[in-house]
């Protein structure tokens, strides 16, 4: 089991499906599953990873609400998202309480502001 992994990077393969595989790596710091082909909603699991930092889930093929619980990671400095065209929320509900967010690309998705 990889539960005490903190940094992942799987950026710029070919990996697709889903990502419910990262929902037992609560102690992640550095998640990077940008460009590649993951599809589906981002769990929402993703609210209890306490200590992460920088959250890169852009250029795939995520869908649905973006979780609110993201609001709730108070030592997210990054958040990218960029080229998920069908990923929606309110981006500004969920950043809100983000007072270390320094990174935000909300770019080519379907994000209100």
């Amino acid at each position: 089991r990889l539960t005490k992994m903190i940094q992942l990077h799987f950026g710029g393969n070919r990996f697709h499906g889903g990502i419910a595989f990262i929902s037992a790596l609560t102690r992640m710091q550095y998640l990077n599953l940008e460009a590649n082909a993951f599809t589906g909603p981002v769990p929402s699991k993703i609210s209890s990873f306490r200590y992460l930092t920088n959250l890169r889930l852009g250029r795939n093929n995520f869908t649905g609400e973006l979780p609110f619980g993201i609001s709730s990671l108070t030592k997210l400095t990054t958040l990218s998202v960029e080229k998920n065209p069908l990923l929606h929320g309110n981006i500004t509900r969920i950043t809100s309480s983000l007072s270390k967010l320094d990174y935000l690309n909300i770019t080519m998705t379907s994000m209100l502001t």
